[in-house]
């Protein structure tokens, strides 16, 4: 029964593409080909401007500097002293090597998009400047007093608040807690970041997810408001490993070419007739699954140069010169439907996926069919497949 008949969720991943070439010839070769070369032409062209200009002095800010530890307070000072102790100094920016319990993050593809798929506490931290040498602690020092600083998150912002893109499709990731406690007002000219900072993340479903993947970059970083001069990066100080709990695929092979032979127009016998099948396979990658869990793939292919099209042929591209053919499709010997969803007529092509299964290949056809008064040209017909699971 198909996944829509039983109003089961149904979500598509990254489409890839099916491109079949092919040409179809006169018989007759009366005339000599004709080739037309393009012509080039070049030029050069000097341009020098010289433009002097002088700003204050006062519009540049001096950058702050890092530091391994904090200077000394002097009595009866409110705050540590600039410039700080030279034979601390660091190159910046810190990075904040944040390690929770497990490098493992099991998630379930199939949950709702907008659902919490997990949470994890990361209890310790530790700190290395710009060349990877750790240091004791993470201290920022400015000529200036630095009104406080704020955190961002460095992926792209997604529909929920304070949730950003991982890297990894279909999942997004948040910082719960977050451990600011110099804010706006608190001026000063100095801060520092001490190991062993905590932290809590959740991993959100923000959209169709497929094999998973690895978190490695950096999740946020820290910036001041001086002069929005970096303070540190967070990062995991080992990569987080995405599990889904259920086996997924994704296409190995984004493009798929196919080449038909050569024809011409007297080897089509009347509308409809067929001829020229050749074999391809669709080829999908497939990890991930708790033991003894299964998933049900589910494909189909949508037209591209009419992606309205819901008969079993084809449309030639714009590019294409031959006229009275189109390209089918086969499943098996059963000419593929095309649309735009998974829902009826489009064919619903299933594979039923189990637990280490790593590669699962679609044996499909392509050929072509008359479709009308056949003349000579080339033929170029692309189809996207999509496939998505329930």
């Amino acid at each position: 029964m198909r996944a829509d008949a039983m109003n089961l969720p149904v979500e598509h991943l990254p489409s890839a593409r099916l491109q079949v070439e092919a040409s179809i010839h006169h018989v007759e070769r009366d005339h000599p080909q004709r080739i037309r070369k393009s012509s080039m032409s070049r030029f050069f062209a000097a341009l020098s401007l010289l433009v002097a200009f002088a700003l204050p002095t006062a519009a540049f800010a001096l950058p702050c500097k890092y530091y391994d530890q904090m200077v000394s307070q002097p009595q009866g000072s409110q705050y540590p002293v600039f410039p700080g102790d030279p034979a601390h100094e660091r190159p910046g920016p810190f990075t904040l090597l944040v390690a929770p319990s497990s490098n493992v993050v099991k998630v379930n593809p199939k949950a709702p998009v907008g659902t919490v798929l997990a949470t994890q506490a990361i209890g310790s931290s530790t700190i290395v400047d710009a060349n990877g040498v750790p240091a004791n602690e993470g201290v920022i020092t400015c000529d200036h007093a630095i009104d406080g600083a704020q955190y961002a998150m460095l992926g792209q912002p997604t529909a929920y608040p304070g949730v950003f893109e991982s890297g990894i499709p279909g999942l997004g990731i948040q910082i719960v807690s977050w451990p600011m406690t110099w804010g706006p007002g608190v001026v000063q000219t100095q801060g520092s970041l001490s190991p062993g900072v905590t932290l809590d993340l959740k991993y959100w479903k923000i959209g169709p997810m497929g094999q998973g993947g690895t978190l490695s970059d950096a999740i946020a970083s820290v910036t001041i408001f001086y002069n929005n001069q970096r303070w540190y990066n967070v990062r995991f100080k080992d990569p987080i490993v995405i599990v889904p709990t259920i086996p997924t695929c994704s296409v190995s092979t984004p493009d798929v070419m196919v080449q038909l032979d050569q024809k011409a127009p007297t080897d089509f016998a009347s509308v409809g007739s067929t001829l020229g099948e050749k074999d391809f396979n669709v080829t999908l990658g497939c990890s991930g699954g708790d033991p003894s869990s299964s998933t049900t793939m589910h494909m189909f292919l949508t037209d591209q140069t009419t992606p309205a099209n819901q008969t079993n042929i084809l449309s030639l591209t714009p590019a294409s010169t031959a006229t009275g053919v189109g390209v089918q499709i086969l499943n098996g010997t059963t000419p593929i439907v095309f649309g735009q969803t998974s829902a009826a007529p489009t064919t619903d092509i299933m594979r039923n996926i189990v637990v280490g299964t790593p590669t699962v290949d679609i044996p499909m056809k392509a050929r072509y069919v008359r479709t009308g008064n056949v003349t000579a040209g080339t033929v170029t017909a692309i189809a996207t497949f999509t496939t998505s699971y329930n």
